[in-house]
C-alpha cells in the first residue's frame, strides 16, 4: 500500500528547534544543588530524562510531592532567567523555510505553557512558518499529547499525511498512538533508544530530503 504523502509537519519547539539542552541541565543542577542533591552531568541528563516529569524528578531525588514541586519551582526560576538567549538548533530556520517551501503545514506544540510559549519564541520571529503554536495548560503537569490531538481532530488531516518532529521517547509514543509518522532529532533532551526505529536525524536539515522522498514515493 502507498504510504500517503506529507501535508503537515507537527514541530516539537524545547531540544528540537530551539537549543536549550544545556539551559535546562544547568537548571536542574541549581534546584539539585539547592536541595542537596548532587547535579548531573549534561549526557547523565539526557540518559536519565522522561516522561511523565514527576517521574523523572522522582528519578534524581525529588521523591514527594512537595519536593517536587520546590524542584521544578526553582528549575522554572532558573530556566526564564536564562531561555532569551537560548538559540535555534543550528540551520533550524533554513530547514523552517525549506519545508514551507514544499508546501508543507507546519505547526508547534510544546509541553510549555501556552503564554510562556509565547515568551519563548518572541526573541526568534518565527510565528511566520506556524499556522499555529501551541502548549500546555499546567507547566507541573504538562499534557503535550492532548495538544497533539486536539490539533490534528481540527485539521480534517488524516495521521498518516501528518510527519511529527521530536526529541523523546514521549513524542515518539505521542506519534505512536495517534498513528502519524515520527522522526527523531538526535540532540536534544533525551538521548536516543539504542535500536529505535524512527529516522534519526543528526542534523536538522537531514529531514527535507526525508520529506521529498515520500511526496515522490506517495
Amino acid at each position: 500500500m502507498t504510504t500517503p504523502a506529507p501535508r503537515a509537519i507537527i514541530w516539537d519547539w524545547n531540544g528540537t528547534l530551539l537549543d536549550d539542552v544545556d539551559l535546562c541541565v544547568a537548571s536542574l543542577a541549581t534546584a539539585m544543588t539547592e536541595h542537596g542533591l548532587e547535579p548531573l552531568g549534561r549526557e547523565a541528563y539526557r540518559a536519565r530524562f522522561g516522561w511523565p516529569i514527576r517521574d523523572f524528578y522522582s528519578s534524581v531525588g525529588f521523591v514527594t510531592d512537595e519536593a517536587f514541586t520546590a524542584g521544578a519551582n526553582h528549575y522554572l526560576e532558573f530556566f526564564w532567567a536564562g531561555v532569551a538567549a537560548v538559540p535555534l538548533q543550528p540551520h533550524a530556520r533554513e530547514v523552517l523555510q525549506e519545508v514551507a517551501a514544499l508546501g508543507l503545514r507546519q505547526v508547534l506544540i510544546s509541553a510549555t505553557r501556552q503564554d510562556q510559549l509565547s515568551r519563548q519564541l518572541a526573541p526568534h520571529d518565527l510565528g511566520g512558518h506556524f499556522e499555529a503554536m501551541l502548549g500546555v495548560m499546567e507547566a507541573l503537569d504538562p499534557n503535550k499529547e492532548h495538544v497533539v490531538t486536539r490539533w490534528l481532530s481540527r485539521t480534517g488531516l488524516a495521521p498518516g499525511e501528518v510527519v511529527m518532529v521530536g526529541d523523546t521517547n514521549h513524542d515518539e509514543e505521542i506519534a505512536a498512538r495517534l498513528g502519524t509518522a515520527f522522526v527523531r532529532f538526535a540532540h536534544g533532551a533525551q538521548a536516543p533508544a539504542p535500536g529505535t526505529d524512527s529516522p534519526l536525524l543528526d542534523d536538522l536539515r537531514d529531514l527535507v530530503p526525508l520529506l521529498r522522498e515520500r511526496l515522490d514515493q506517495a
